[in-house]
Protein backbone atom coordinates (compact mmCIF):
# COMPACT_ATOMS: atom_id res chain seq x y z
CA UNK A 1 0.00 0.00 0.00
CA UNK A 2 1.58 3.24 -1.48
CA UNK A 3 1.29 6.56 1.40
CA UNK A 4 1.77 9.81 0.16
CA UNK A 5 4.06 12.58 2.24
CA UNK A 6 2.47 15.52 3.92
CA UNK A 7 3.22 19.16 5.14
CA UNK A 8 1.37 21.51 6.87
CA UNK A 9 0.43 24.58 5.98
CA UNK A 10 -1.66 27.79 8.30
CA UNK A 11 -2.62 29.30 4.94
CA UNK A 12 -6.42 29.78 3.88
CA UNK A 13 -7.99 26.86 2.35
CA UNK A 14 -8.63 27.37 -1.17
CA UNK A 15 -11.38 25.00 -3.55
CA UNK A 16 -9.02 23.87 -6.52
CA UNK A 17 -10.80 20.54 -7.93
CA UNK A 18 -13.86 18.56 -7.37
CA UNK A 19 -13.89 15.21 -8.12
CA UNK A 20 -16.80 13.71 -9.51
CA UNK A 21 -17.79 9.78 -9.10
CA UNK A 22 -20.10 7.20 -9.20
CA UNK A 23 -17.74 4.97 -7.32
CA UNK A 24 -17.37 6.46 -3.57
CA UNK A 25 -17.90 4.80 -0.54
CA UNK A 26 -18.35 6.37 2.97
CA UNK A 27 -17.17 4.18 5.74
CA UNK A 28 -17.47 5.22 9.28
CA UNK A 29 -15.22 2.13 10.67
CA UNK A 30 -12.87 1.02 8.18
CA UNK A 31 -11.10 -1.39 11.03
CA UNK A 32 -9.39 -3.82 8.39
CA UNK A 33 -7.47 -0.85 6.46
CA UNK A 34 -4.36 -2.08 7.54
CA UNK A 35 -4.61 -5.57 5.82
CA UNK A 36 -5.96 -3.86 2.59
CA UNK A 37 -4.05 -5.24 -0.74
CA UNK A 38 -1.68 -7.11 1.51
CA UNK A 39 -1.24 -10.92 0.69
CA UNK A 40 0.76 -13.43 2.17
CA UNK A 41 3.48 -15.01 -0.45
CA UNK A 42 4.58 -17.51 2.41
CA UNK A 43 2.58 -20.99 2.45
CA UNK A 44 2.57 -22.32 5.55
CA UNK A 45 2.53 -25.99 6.74
CA UNK A 46 -1.17 -27.20 7.42
CA UNK A 47 -1.87 -30.25 9.92
CA UNK A 48 -5.32 -31.50 10.33
CA UNK A 49 -6.47 -33.51 13.62
CA UNK A 50 -9.33 -34.54 15.65
CA UNK A 51 -11.15 -36.05 12.21
CA UNK A 52 -10.62 -33.36 10.66
CA UNK A 53 -12.67 -30.87 12.86
CA UNK A 54 -9.79 -28.73 13.42
CA UNK A 55 -6.36 -27.26 11.73
CA UNK A 56 -3.35 -26.10 12.61
CA UNK A 57 -1.97 -23.55 10.52
CA UNK A 58 1.89 -23.12 10.69
CA UNK A 59 3.82 -20.08 9.30
CA UNK A 60 6.59 -20.63 11.71
CA UNK A 61 9.13 -21.29 9.01
CA UNK A 62 8.36 -18.69 7.40
CA UNK A 63 11.48 -15.77 6.56
CA UNK A 64 9.62 -13.01 5.07
CA UNK A 65 9.66 -9.95 7.54
CA UNK A 66 6.64 -8.83 5.32
CA UNK A 67 4.06 -11.81 5.95
CA UNK A 68 5.67 -11.94 9.33
CA UNK A 69 3.89 -7.79 9.72
CA UNK A 70 0.82 -8.66 7.60
CA UNK A 71 0.31 -12.07 9.47
CA UNK A 72 0.56 -10.20 13.37
CA UNK A 73 -2.27 -7.55 11.77
CA UNK A 74 -4.06 -10.15 11.24
CA UNK A 75 -3.92 -12.05 14.79
CA UNK A 76 -4.29 -8.58 16.51
CA UNK A 77 -7.54 -8.47 15.04
CA UNK A 78 -8.88 -11.31 14.92
CA UNK A 79 -10.84 -13.09 18.23
CA UNK A 80 -12.07 -16.39 19.19
CA UNK A 81 -15.09 -17.58 17.64
CA UNK A 82 -14.39 -15.04 14.55
CA UNK A 83 -14.49 -16.74 11.29
CA UNK A 84 -11.51 -16.47 8.56
CA UNK A 85 -11.17 -18.22 5.16
CA UNK A 86 -8.81 -19.52 2.69
CA UNK A 87 -7.88 -19.09 -0.67
CA UNK A 88 -5.41 -20.20 -3.26
CA UNK A 89 -4.91 -23.14 -0.66
CA UNK A 90 -4.51 -25.88 -3.70
CA UNK A 91 -1.77 -28.51 -2.77
CA UNK A 92 -0.26 -30.92 -4.98
CA UNK A 93 2.55 -33.40 -4.04
CA UNK A 94 2.85 -35.56 -7.10
CA UNK A 95 5.16 -38.32 -6.00
CA UNK A 96 2.98 -39.19 -2.82
CA UNK A 97 -0.27 -39.19 -5.06
CA UNK A 98 -1.32 -35.94 -3.08
CA UNK A 99 -4.19 -33.47 -4.58
CA UNK A 100 -6.08 -31.16 -2.37
CA UNK A 101 -7.60 -27.81 -1.75
CA UNK A 102 -7.67 -26.09 1.51
CA UNK A 103 -9.92 -23.39 0.44
CA UNK A 104 -12.87 -22.78 3.03
CA UNK A 105 -13.75 -21.47 6.01
CA UNK A 106 -12.19 -21.66 9.57
CA UNK A 107 -13.54 -20.33 13.04
CA UNK A 108 -10.68 -19.15 14.69
CA UNK A 109 -9.77 -20.67 18.36
CA UNK A 110 -5.97 -19.30 19.21
CA UNK A 111 -2.31 -18.17 18.20
CA UNK A 112 0.72 -18.68 19.19
CA UNK A 113 3.58 -16.50 18.69
CA UNK A 114 2.07 -14.63 16.28
CA UNK A 115 2.86 -17.38 13.33
CA UNK A 116 0.97 -20.36 14.39
CA UNK A 117 -2.61 -20.32 14.36
CA UNK A 118 -5.43 -23.01 15.66
CA UNK A 119 -8.81 -23.28 14.05
CA UNK A 120 -12.23 -25.01 14.04
CA UNK A 121 -12.77 -26.13 10.19
CA UNK A 122 -16.24 -24.95 9.15
CA UNK A 123 -16.18 -26.26 5.43
CA UNK A 124 -13.02 -26.96 2.85
CA UNK A 125 -13.73 -27.36 -0.51
CA UNK A 126 -12.04 -30.53 -1.43
CA UNK A 127 -9.28 -31.61 1.25
CA UNK A 128 -8.28 -35.13 1.43
CA UNK A 129 -8.98 -36.61 3.99
CA UNK A 130 -5.60 -39.68 3.78
CA UNK A 131 -3.23 -36.85 4.81
CA UNK A 132 -2.89 -34.85 7.77
CA UNK A 133 0.01 -32.68 6.81
CA UNK A 134 0.62 -30.26 4.29
CA UNK A 135 4.12 -28.94 3.19
CA UNK A 136 4.82 -25.49 2.63
CA UNK A 137 6.86 -26.33 -0.89
CA UNK A 138 4.09 -28.07 -2.79
CA UNK A 139 1.19 -25.35 -2.63
CA UNK A 140 0.50 -24.36 -6.07
CA UNK A 141 0.26 -20.54 -5.32
CA UNK A 142 0.63 -19.03 -1.51
CA UNK A 143 -2.87 -19.69 0.32
CA UNK A 144 -4.59 -16.08 1.18
CA UNK A 145 -6.19 -15.43 4.37
CA UNK A 146 -9.37 -13.23 4.67
CA UNK A 147 -10.95 -12.43 7.67
CA UNK A 148 -14.84 -12.59 7.51
CA UNK A 149 -15.90 -11.31 10.89
CA UNK A 150 -15.23 -9.81 13.48
CA UNK A 151 -12.07 -7.29 13.06
CA UNK A 152 -11.58 -5.72 16.09
CA UNK A 153 -8.72 -3.17 15.12
CA UNK A 154 -8.61 0.62 15.42
CA UNK A 155 -11.60 2.49 13.96
CA UNK A 156 -10.61 4.90 10.70
CA UNK A 157 -12.78 7.03 8.68
CA UNK A 158 -12.67 6.49 4.97
CA UNK A 159 -13.83 8.12 1.51
CA UNK A 160 -13.18 5.02 -0.89
CA UNK A 161 -12.79 5.74 -4.21
CA UNK A 162 -13.70 2.34 -6.20
CA UNK A 163 -13.65 3.30 -9.52
CA UNK A 164 -11.29 6.94 -11.20
CA UNK A 165 -8.09 4.79 -10.71
CA UNK A 166 -5.06 7.28 -9.91
CA UNK A 167 -7.64 10.19 -9.52
CA UNK A 168 -7.35 10.54 -5.86
CA UNK A 169 -3.59 10.33 -5.30
CA UNK A 170 -3.27 13.18 -8.11
CA UNK A 171 -5.23 15.64 -6.18
CA UNK A 172 -2.48 16.13 -3.99
CA UNK A 173 -3.89 16.20 -1.01
CA UNK A 174 -1.74 16.96 2.24
CA UNK A 175 -2.19 16.37 5.38
CA UNK A 176 -4.86 18.60 7.10
CA UNK A 177 -6.28 20.06 4.00
CA UNK A 178 -10.08 19.65 3.99
CA UNK A 179 -12.44 17.81 1.54
CA UNK A 180 -16.31 18.07 1.15
CA UNK A 181 -18.45 15.45 0.18
CA UNK A 182 -21.22 16.56 -2.45
CA UNK A 183 -24.54 15.04 -3.06
CA UNK A 184 -28.07 15.63 -3.53
CA UNK A 185 -31.20 13.95 -1.35
CA UNK A 186 -29.16 13.47 1.66
CA UNK A 187 -27.97 15.25 4.45
CA UNK A 188 -25.17 13.07 5.77
CA UNK A 189 -21.56 13.86 5.96
CA UNK A 190 -21.95 17.22 5.74
CA UNK A 191 -19.16 19.81 5.67
CA UNK A 192 -15.48 19.64 5.41
CA UNK A 193 -13.41 17.04 6.69
CA UNK A 194 -9.47 17.29 7.88
CA UNK A 195 -7.10 14.91 5.41
CA UNK A 196 -5.12 12.28 7.69
CA UNK A 197 -3.43 10.64 4.45
CA UNK A 198 -4.00 9.45 1.70
CA UNK A 199 -3.52 5.56 0.69
CA UNK A 200 -4.05 3.26 -2.60
CA UNK A 201 -4.21 -0.76 -2.17
CA UNK A 202 -2.36 -3.01 -4.16
CA UNK A 203 -6.12 -3.53 -6.24
CA UNK A 204 -6.52 -0.06 -7.14
CA UNK A 205 -8.88 1.31 -4.06
CA UNK A 206 -8.11 4.71 -3.20
CA UNK A 207 -8.68 5.77 0.10
CA UNK A 208 -9.11 9.44 1.41
CA UNK A 209 -8.62 8.84 5.19
CA UNK A 210 -9.86 12.33 7.67
CA UNK A 211 -9.79 12.65 10.96
CA UNK A 212 -13.68 13.59 11.70
CA UNK A 213 -16.45 11.01 12.21
CA UNK A 214 -18.26 10.23 9.32
CA UNK A 215 -21.49 8.35 8.63
CA UNK A 216 -20.68 5.08 6.74
CA UNK A 217 -22.65 5.99 2.89
CA UNK A 218 -22.64 3.57 0.34
CA UNK A 219 -22.22 5.46 -2.64
CA UNK A 220 -21.53 3.13 -5.64
CA UNK A 221 -23.94 3.68 -8.48
CA UNK A 222 -24.83 7.63 -7.70
CA UNK A 223 -23.17 10.49 -8.47
CA UNK A 224 -21.00 11.98 -6.01
CA UNK A 225 -18.35 14.83 -5.52
CA UNK A 226 -15.55 15.00 -3.46
CA UNK A 227 -14.42 18.80 -3.51
CA UNK A 228 -10.79 19.53 -2.13
CA UNK A 229 -9.37 22.38 -0.25
CA UNK A 230 -6.22 23.03 -0.12
CA UNK A 231 -3.77 25.82 1.74
CA UNK A 232 -1.92 28.31 0.05
CA UNK A 233 -1.07 28.53 -3.43
CA UNK A 234 -1.79 25.47 -4.84
CA UNK A 235 0.19 24.15 -8.10
CA UNK A 236 -1.04 25.37 -11.53
CA UNK A 237 -2.16 22.33 -12.10
CA UNK A 238 -4.56 21.43 -9.51
CA UNK A 239 -6.38 24.50 -10.72
CA UNK A 240 -8.50 22.68 -13.65
CA UNK A 241 -11.57 21.44 -12.69
CA UNK A 242 -12.17 18.30 -13.74
CA UNK A 243 -16.06 16.96 -13.84
CA UNK A 244 -15.89 13.90 -15.82
CA UNK A 245 -14.19 11.21 -16.29
CA UNK A 246 -15.00 9.71 -19.84
CA UNK A 247 -13.79 7.37 -22.48
CA UNK A 248 -15.15 4.70 -24.22
CA UNK A 249 -16.69 1.71 -22.98
CA UNK A 250 -16.53 -1.70 -25.45
CA UNK A 251 -17.93 -4.77 -25.60
CA UNK A 252 -16.82 -7.85 -26.84
CA UNK A 253 -17.26 -11.53 -26.17
CA UNK A 254 -15.36 -14.52 -24.53
CA UNK A 255 -14.18 -15.47 -27.97
CA UNK A 256 -12.53 -11.79 -28.39
CA UNK A 257 -16.09 -10.39 -31.17
CA UNK A 258 -16.67 -6.84 -30.52
CA UNK A 259 -20.20 -5.99 -29.65
CA UNK A 260 -20.69 -2.38 -29.34
CA UNK A 261 -18.80 0.71 -28.40
CA UNK A 262 -20.52 3.36 -26.30
CA UNK A 263 -18.66 7.01 -25.81
CA UNK A 264 -18.87 9.55 -22.56
CA UNK A 265 -19.08 6.69 -20.18
CA UNK A 266 -17.70 7.03 -16.94
CA UNK A 267 -15.30 4.02 -15.34
CA UNK A 268 -18.61 2.55 -13.63
CA UNK A 269 -21.26 2.98 -16.56
CA UNK A 270 -18.42 0.73 -18.81
CA UNK A 271 -18.54 -2.21 -16.46
CA UNK A 272 -22.23 -2.31 -16.15
CA UNK A 273 -22.23 -2.47 -20.19
CA UNK A 274 -21.64 -5.96 -19.87
CA UNK A 275 -24.86 -6.93 -17.91
CA UNK A 276 -26.90 -5.45 -21.58
CA UNK A 277 -27.28 -8.29 -23.57
CA UNK A 278 -29.42 -11.42 -23.35
CA UNK A 279 -26.31 -13.41 -23.97
CA UNK A 280 -23.95 -14.47 -21.31
CA UNK A 281 -20.07 -14.33 -20.72
CA UNK A 282 -19.89 -10.30 -22.04
CA UNK A 283 -17.52 -8.57 -20.70
CA UNK A 284 -16.33 -4.98 -21.25
CA UNK A 285 -13.70 -2.58 -21.13
CA UNK A 286 -13.39 1.07 -20.29
CA UNK A 287 -10.89 3.09 -21.07
CA UNK A 288 -10.14 6.87 -19.97
CA UNK A 289 -10.09 9.43 -23.12
CA UNK A 290 -10.85 6.99 -25.38
CA UNK A 291 -13.38 6.97 -28.27
CA UNK A 292 -14.87 4.68 -30.76
CA UNK A 293 -13.08 5.85 -33.91
CA UNK A 294 -11.91 2.95 -36.49
CA UNK A 295 -14.21 0.64 -34.09
CA UNK A 296 -15.84 -2.29 -35.65
CA UNK A 297 -18.92 -4.46 -34.70
CA UNK A 298 -18.37 -8.05 -34.79
CA UNK A 299 -14.59 -7.98 -35.54
CA UNK A 300 -12.03 -9.93 -33.97
CA UNK A 301 -9.97 -7.31 -32.77
CA UNK A 302 -7.24 -8.60 -30.06
CA UNK A 303 -5.79 -5.56 -28.14
CA UNK A 304 -8.65 -5.34 -25.81
CA UNK A 305 -7.21 -3.48 -23.01
CA UNK A 306 -8.31 -1.51 -19.62
CA UNK A 307 -7.24 2.05 -18.70
CA UNK A 308 -4.71 1.47 -21.94
CA UNK A 309 -2.87 -1.61 -20.62
CA UNK A 310 -3.15 -4.44 -22.82
CA UNK A 311 -4.48 -7.67 -20.82
CA UNK A 312 -4.10 -10.07 -24.33
CA UNK A 313 -3.32 -10.65 -27.65
CA UNK A 314 -5.06 -13.76 -28.54
CA UNK A 315 -7.88 -16.15 -27.33
CA UNK A 316 -7.85 -19.71 -27.35
CA UNK A 317 -10.91 -21.50 -26.20
CA UNK A 318 -9.90 -24.42 -24.48
CA UNK A 319 -12.90 -27.30 -23.80
CA UNK A 320 -12.81 -30.91 -22.27
CA UNK A 321 -14.28 -33.67 -24.14
CA UNK A 322 -14.05 -37.71 -24.72
CA UNK A 323 -11.70 -39.24 -27.16
CA UNK A 324 -11.25 -42.92 -27.80
CA UNK A 325 -13.00 -43.24 -24.31
CA UNK A 326 -10.36 -40.63 -22.56
CA UNK A 327 -10.79 -37.24 -21.47
CA UNK A 328 -8.51 -34.15 -23.43
CA UNK A 329 -8.05 -30.95 -23.62
CA UNK A 330 -9.29 -29.43 -27.50
CA UNK A 331 -8.30 -26.34 -28.33
CA UNK A 332 -9.80 -23.73 -30.74
CA UNK A 333 -11.64 -26.55 -31.76
CA UNK A 334 -8.62 -29.72 -32.41
CA UNK A 335 -7.87 -32.68 -30.26
CA UNK A 336 -4.82 -31.81 -27.96
CA UNK A 337 -3.04 -29.88 -30.63
CA UNK A 338 0.28 -28.55 -30.51
CA UNK A 339 -0.04 -24.58 -29.86
CA UNK A 340 2.40 -22.25 -31.25
CA UNK A 341 2.89 -19.42 -29.26
CA UNK A 342 4.72 -15.66 -30.18
CA UNK A 343 7.20 -14.80 -27.80
CA UNK A 344 6.12 -10.81 -26.70
CA UNK A 345 2.75 -11.61 -26.64
CA UNK A 346 -0.24 -12.61 -23.90
CA UNK A 347 -2.59 -15.09 -24.65
CA UNK A 348 -6.14 -15.60 -22.85
CA UNK A 349 -6.34 -19.44 -22.81
CA UNK A 350 -10.90 -19.46 -21.94
CA UNK A 351 -12.55 -22.00 -19.96
CA UNK A 352 -15.70 -20.74 -19.74
CA UNK A 353 -17.68 -23.66 -21.52
CA UNK A 354 -19.72 -26.21 -19.21
CA UNK A 355 -17.20 -28.81 -20.66
CA UNK A 356 -14.82 -27.59 -18.24
CA UNK A 357 -16.44 -28.09 -15.28
CA UNK A 358 -15.73 -30.94 -12.45
CA UNK A 359 -16.81 -29.89 -8.82
CA UNK A 360 -14.60 -32.47 -6.86
CA UNK A 361 -11.53 -32.25 -9.52
CA UNK A 362 -11.75 -29.12 -12.01
CA UNK A 363 -10.46 -29.45 -15.57
CA UNK A 364 -7.51 -26.60 -14.73
CA UNK A 365 -5.02 -25.86 -17.28
CA UNK A 366 -2.02 -25.25 -16.78
CA UNK A 367 1.75 -25.06 -17.69
CA UNK A 368 4.63 -27.12 -17.09
CA UNK A 369 8.29 -27.59 -18.37
CA UNK A 370 7.57 -31.32 -17.69
CA UNK A 371 5.18 -33.38 -19.95
CA UNK A 372 2.58 -35.27 -18.17
CA UNK A 373 4.22 -33.95 -14.51
CA UNK A 374 1.91 -30.81 -12.76
CA UNK A 375 4.25 -31.21 -9.78
CA UNK A 376 4.90 -27.93 -7.79
CA UNK A 377 8.75 -27.23 -9.12
CA UNK A 378 7.64 -27.55 -12.86
CA UNK A 379 4.88 -25.71 -13.31
CA UNK A 380 5.44 -22.25 -15.05
CA UNK A 381 3.54 -20.06 -12.66
CA UNK A 382 5.68 -17.31 -12.87
CA UNK A 383 4.11 -16.42 -16.62
CA UNK A 384 1.06 -17.50 -16.14
CA UNK A 385 -2.71 -16.42 -13.93
CA UNK A 386 -5.82 -18.00 -13.46
CA UNK A 387 -9.19 -16.65 -12.80
CA UNK A 388 -12.66 -18.26 -11.43
CA UNK A 389 -12.66 -22.00 -11.59
CA UNK A 390 -13.39 -23.75 -15.15
CA UNK A 391 -16.56 -23.93 -16.35
CA UNK A 392 -17.91 -20.86 -14.46
CA UNK A 393 -18.10 -17.37 -15.92
CA UNK A 394 -14.77 -15.43 -16.39
CA UNK A 395 -12.85 -18.49 -16.26
CA UNK A 396 -9.82 -18.29 -17.76
CA UNK A 397 -5.92 -18.57 -17.87
CA UNK A 398 -3.54 -15.45 -18.65
CA UNK A 399 -0.01 -16.73 -19.93
CA UNK A 400 2.32 -14.29 -20.85
CA UNK A 401 5.32 -15.58 -23.28
CA UNK A 402 8.49 -14.05 -22.56
CA UNK A 403 12.65 -14.92 -22.92
CA UNK A 404 12.40 -17.38 -19.63
CA UNK A 405 10.10 -20.01 -20.88
CA UNK A 406 11.50 -22.71 -22.51
CA UNK A 407 11.31 -23.50 -26.44
CA UNK A 408 8.57 -26.39 -25.98
CA UNK A 409 7.23 -26.87 -23.09
CA UNK A 410 3.41 -28.14 -22.05
CA UNK A 411 0.13 -27.52 -21.13
CA UNK A 412 -1.84 -30.23 -18.86
CA UNK A 413 -4.56 -30.41 -16.62
CA UNK A 414 -3.90 -30.11 -12.94
CA UNK A 415 -6.00 -32.37 -11.77
CA UNK A 416 -5.95 -35.44 -14.50
CA UNK A 417 -3.17 -36.98 -16.64
CA UNK A 418 -3.35 -37.14 -20.32
CA UNK A 419 -5.29 -34.20 -21.35
CA UNK A 420 -2.84 -31.91 -22.68
CA UNK A 421 0.32 -31.36 -25.36
CA UNK A 422 2.56 -29.34 -26.39
CA UNK A 423 3.28 -25.47 -26.69
CA UNK A 424 6.26 -24.41 -29.43
CA UNK A 425 7.29 -20.56 -28.91
CA UNK A 426 8.05 -18.98 -32.04
CA UNK A 427 9.21 -15.67 -32.94
CA UNK A 428 7.02 -15.43 -35.97
CA UNK A 429 3.76 -13.40 -35.50
CA UNK A 430 2.24 -14.91 -38.49
CA UNK A 431 2.48 -18.51 -36.92
CA UNK A 432 -0.82 -20.26 -36.47
CA UNK A 433 -1.98 -20.75 -33.17
CA UNK A 434 -2.47 -24.26 -32.95
CA UNK A 435 -0.91 -26.90 -35.36
CA UNK A 436 -3.41 -29.06 -37.03
CA UNK A 437 -6.91 -29.39 -38.90
CA UNK A 438 -8.97 -26.35 -39.98
CA UNK A 439 -6.57 -23.37 -37.65
CA UNK A 440 -6.42 -20.29 -38.88
CA UNK A 441 -3.63 -18.18 -39.67
CA UNK A 442 -3.49 -15.38 -37.43
CA UNK A 443 -2.35 -12.30 -39.27
CA UNK A 444 0.74 -10.03 -39.40
CA UNK A 445 -1.11 -8.10 -36.56
CA UNK A 446 -1.77 -10.78 -34.31
CA UNK A 447 -5.29 -10.79 -34.46
CA UNK A 448 -7.07 -13.94 -32.98
CA UNK A 449 -8.06 -16.92 -34.61
CA UNK A 450 -11.92 -16.99 -35.44
CA UNK A 451 -13.55 -19.77 -34.37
Amino acid sequence: MSSQSFHKSDNVPILVKTLDSYGINIISSYTDFDLIGKKLNSSPLVYYYSSNTKAIIDYSQTESEDDLDYLSIFLQGITTGNTFSITQGYYVKEQDGITSNVNGVYTFQSSVNDNLILADVVSLSAFNSAEYRYERDYFVDPPQLDINTGFTGDTAYVIKSVTNQGDVESLGLYEDDLVEISYSGNTANTGRYTVERVETSSDGEELIFVKNPLLSDNRIGQLTSVNVYVRGNPPIDLLSVDKTKNGAAKTYTNDGVYLDCFENQNELQGYLRRYGYNQTNVLSTWEYGSNCDNFVSGSANSLVSVGGSLIFNDILVVKTTTSNSTTVFSVNGELQPTIYLTTGRTYKFDQTHSSNLNTANPYQIVFTRVRGSTAAENLLTSSYSTNSLPGYQDSYTMLKVNSTLPAVFYYECLNASGMGGSVVVTTNSTSRLVGSGTAVQANILGLPISF
